[in-house]
């Protein structure tokens, strides 16, 4: 986009104004988020109630909020308009559409989980959520500015009253996901600091060597995939999927290896492997490790560490916060399950077509039905049941993002990573090549009549 372009503003698609409007909020509503924040930590600290303004900062950024879901959704809706269908052909319109359920599901889970009702100690933590999310969509924005925004048409298949709200059901499910699944990473690293400044200096360490591994591996992942290698080059995924099956093992061995009486040093370091070693998932944990360290170092020259007591408190209510943003999205991914059977039987006669995406998020929705059963039935909570909700969120990942990179989704209607590759549905060409047999042998039958 040249400079005339930018100074004549007729030109940019409506789309995309919007998308800078979202962008401007959501920047707004970072800073007063981060405001909130701290005068909510001084309240916390003070053990003082919040002073009127900080109140109204606290309410201006939940309106912010609202005001970049409407200035996302505008510039959704305008989209398809512009592409006269609904828009989630491309990956940049996948990320669009992401990045308002995003939005969206904060704003209802805001008002779910009434975190500010709870206190200055819980506001804290609506605080930081609120704050991921805005960072998150300003990002996912930039990332959108790098795709190709060429318009598609959409294929056949999926021109069918089935497809918005199938793609809107699994989109909303994967952001509230996502959200439950911060969460989690806020109880581990919470945990991983308590214990660092309860006398273990060497996790410190640890940590800042398992930061440059990560980074090199984050690294090196991104260059095979952006040059292509992955398809070229086999050892380049090894060098990002066998790194990340190690980290999954260690992390659910030091899941499994906390006490009662508090976390071994052994569950610590493998909430650090967990959190600094998964591949491309590091520009979320990172972060967090990093907000925690300094919200732990300013409680502790204040003199006001949290006690083993208040900590269990608080990591039993983050379990119960994550269980209900974890209840918010799983009816939507059952949902958008049942409607895309029921649009493959309407458009192929069968309900199920093995198709790899599909695979890949069935595999992902029996990972939270398995966290219910064990929450509900087997009594997990804690540490155990955040492992297994944080696991349901990498798959949810590899399903939505890391799919596209696989060589078997090439053949796959829910393709939309390479806007140079046309989407061929295996079940699709399945059924055309069946039902040209069909008519070439009613045509031989015919034929043979009239002799």
């Amino acid at each position: 986009m040249n400079l005339a372009t930018l100074i004549d503003t007729a030109q940019i698609p409506a789309s995309e104004r919007w998308s800078g409007a979202t962008d401007l909020v959501c920047l707004l509503g970072a800073g007063l988020c981060a405001l909130a924040g701290w005068f909510h930590a001084r309240a916390a600290l003070r053990k003082t109630e919040l002073a009127p303004l900080a109140r109204w900062i606290a309410r201006g950024a939940v309106l912010l909020l609202l005001a970049a879901v409407a200035c996302m959704g505008a510039s959704v809706w305008n989209r398809g308009l512009e592409v006269n269908h609904f828009p989630s052909q491309t990956m940049s319109e996948v990320l669009q559409m992401f990045s308002l359920a995003v939005l969206l599901s904060m704003f209802v889970l805001h008002f779910a989980l009434g975190l500010q009702r709870r206190g200055s100690g819980w506001a804290i933590v609506d605080d930081a959520m609120m704050l991921c999310v805005f960072l998150g969509a300003w990002f996912t924005h930039r990332y959108i500015a790098t795709l190709s925004t060429a318009q598609r048409d959409l294929p056949p298949a999926l021109q069918s009253y089935w497809f918005p709200p199938h793609l809107s059901a699994l989109i909303f499910s994967y952001a509230t996901m996502g959200v439950a699944a911060v969460v989690a990473l806020v109880w581990f690293v919470m945990r991983f600091w308590s214990a660092v400044h309860a006398g273990r200096p060497m996790l410190v360490k640890k940590l800042l060597a398992f930061v440059l591994l990560s980074s090199a591996l984050s690294a090196l992942g991104a260059a095979a995939l952006r040059f292509g290698l992955a398809f070229e080059w086999a050892p380049a995924l090894l060098l990002t999927s066998l790194p990340a099956g190690l980290v999954a093992w260690a992390f659910v061995r030091g899941v499994l290896d906390g006490r009662l009486g508090g976390p071994s040093a052994r569950s610590e370091l493998a909430i650090v492997v967990g959190l600094t070693l998964v591949p491309f998932v590091q520009l979320v944990t990172l972060p967090m490790l990093a907000i925690g360290g300094l919200v732990f170092a300013l409680l502790r020259a204040k003199d006001g560490l949290p006690s083993a007591a208040r900590l269990a408190e608080l990591e039993k209510e983050l379990d119960d916060v994550s269980f209900r943003a974890f209840a918010v999205g799983i009816p939507f991914l059952t949902a958008g399950l049942w409607m895309g059977a029921f649009w493959a039987q309407e458009a192929w006669a069968n309900y199920w077509g093995w198709d790899s995406k599909e695979n890949a998020a069935l595999i992902t929705w029996l990972v939270y039905i398995v966290y219910i059963h064990l929450r509900m039935l087997g009594g997990w909570r804690g540490s155990k049941a955040m492992g297994v909700l944080v696991a349901g969120a990498l798959s949810v990942f590899v399903t939505f993002q890391v799919f596209g990179y696989f060589p078997d989704s090439q053949k796959s209607m829910h393709r939309y990573t390479d806007d140079g590759v046309k989407p061929m549905e295996g079940q699709q060409a399945g059924a055309a090549a069946s039902d040209e047999q069909a008519r070439a042998d009613t045509g031989a039958r015919d034929a043979e009549q009239g002799r």
